[in-house]
């Protein structure tokens, strides 16, 4: 996946980003994605719509559009 390397050199490889958890689940989505429609949505595309999500559900006052490809 696009957040893996083999360098480990990757965005989560970063010390400041050590602390966080999840990937496993961005590149399981990824995954599923690229299966459906290769090319099409990257990594920073899924981490978009997490975030607009999240921040609605826990806020429940932020709603946003992510505009993505019908």
């Amino acid at each position: 996946m696009l957040l893996n390397s083999l360098t480990h050199q990757a965005e989560k490889d970063a010390t400041p980003n050590q602390s966080l958890r999840g990937f496993e689940v961005i590149d399981r989505v990824k995954t599923t994605l690229e299966k459906a429609s290769p090319g099409v949505a990257s990594c920073a595309d899924i981490l978009a719509l997490v975030a607009r999500d999240m921040v609605t559900a826990v806020t429940n006052l932020v709603a946003y559009n992510v505009p993505f490809m019908d």
